[in-house]
């Protein structure tokens, strides 16, 4: 132990000047004490990674008592070596094509210029066997940092000699003992990415339900290519105007819309050959898919002015009753006293409940004439149909 007034100002300054603990590899820094039996080294920059430092404290420093330490002390540590962080593609990603540059992002900075030998890319061939794919380069990756694109050195992007072959299945590995750009460690463990490239272009599914109109495709579609290369039979109003989105969530595989069709009537959509994916293979011949739109749902409106009906005396009392796909209307005409519908009002309930207290009045009948999802209008005269004056 330390006396406490060795810790501290000037005393603990002219003990740390002369404290005898050597770090290796050498760093700047300087020592502070954390308590009578603590002591800490603050670097001035920091630890290097991939880096084996040694701590040496020999023996002969003195304590409170005025004792001194009999043995020489020394430990080893290791700083972070190389470690792949993130890869894009992740692993097992199926929707690569021949433009894909396959990119390891690392725990540190990298050396493009050695990290080459360490990594190798394949190709699995039909009979179970590797291929060996040549690189043509490493190079850094880069990021947005406050809206501008800079170096990104823990990025390693690789580039192959040739383009990747569609419907193929890919290997990318990192060697044990790639380094960083600083420190002498390699890695210990070595990292193996997989990830396979897209077929040819197809429509997986077709689907009409709750007014969209959805294709799915087994590759990402290119968004300029759409143009022009959907088309529809019979013919719909503004077609060229329906806005058809691309699902980013999906890959961009996903395209989808809500066009404006006529109820109960059987459509044909035609995907063209000009469509084509984003690493420009296009559908090898038109797609077609038939569906039918459902009928209207059956819907029976009363139109009130506002939420309770009011009319001023010795005027019509009448109210537009309309109807869609509905054969028959039977309705009542009841009479409530005002407290009960003072009551029924204060429930907040008026929409799906009836007052108290009923009084029938008058029972009726009304039957729809127009056709299959076409709206009827009827003026309902409550006069005349409760047969009062």
């Amino acid at each position: 132990m330390i006396p406490l007034t060795q810790v501290q100002g000037d005393a603990a300054r002219a003990r740390l000047a002369n404290w005898p603990v050597n770090i290796s590899p050498d760093t700047a820094g300087r020592w502070r004490w954390l308590s009578t039996v603590a002591v800490e080294f603050v670097p001035e920059k920091g630890l290097l990674p991939s880096t084996r430092y040694t701590v040496s404290i020999p023996k002969g420093i003195q304590t409170v008592s005025g004792d001194k330490t009999e043995e020489d002390f020394s430990w080893t540590f290791e700083t972070a070596r190389p470690q792949v962080a993130s890869t894009d593609p992740v692993e097992n990603y199926a929707l690569a094509g021949p433009t894909t540059l396959p990119s390891l992002t690392f725990n540190q900075d990298m050396d493009t210029g050695s990290a080459k030998a360490f990594l190798s890319l394949t190709r699995d061939r039909d009979d179970g066997s590797a291929e060996e794919i040549a690189i043509r380069s490493v190079a850094f990756g880069t990021v947005e940092v406050d809206q501008r694109t800079v170096t990104d050195r823990k990025t390693l992007v690789i580039t192959p000699a040739n383009p990747l072959a569609f419907s193929s299945k890919y290997t990318l590995t990192v060697a044990p003992g790639i380094t960083g750009a600083k420190g002498t460690l390699g890695n210990g463990t070595g990292f193996t990415l997989h990830f396979s490239t897209v077929g040819t272009l197809k429509v997986e599914q077709s689907n009409f339900e709750y007014s969209r109109v959805l294709f799915r495709f087994s590759n990402p579609l290119s968004e300029d290519s759409l143009k022009n290369q959907i088309e529809i039979s019979p013919a719909v109003a503004q077609w060229k105007e329906t806005e058809w989105q691309l699902s980013s969530w999906q890959d961009n595989r996903e395209l989808s819309a809500y066009p404006s069709l006529k109820p109960s009537t059987e459509y044909t959509i035609t995907l063209k050959t000009g469509i084509k994916d984003t690493f420009g293979q296009s559908l090898r011949e038109p797609v077609t898919y038939t569906f039918k739109t459902p009928p209207l749902d059956p819907q029976l409106l009363l139109e009130t002015k506002g939420e309770f009906g009011i009319f001023e005396r010795a005027k019509p009392l009448v109210y537009r009753l309309q109807t869609v796909n509905i054969t028959k209307v039977e309705a009542e005409l009841s009479s409530v006293s005002l407290p009960d519908f003072l009551a029924f009002r204060d429930t907040h309930q008026t929409w799906d409940t009836l007052p108290a207290n009923l009084t029938p009045l008058q029972s009726w009948t009304y039957t729809p004439s127009t056709a299959k999802d076409t709206w009827d209008i009827h003026p309902l005269d409550m006069n005349e149909e409760a047969k009062q004056t």
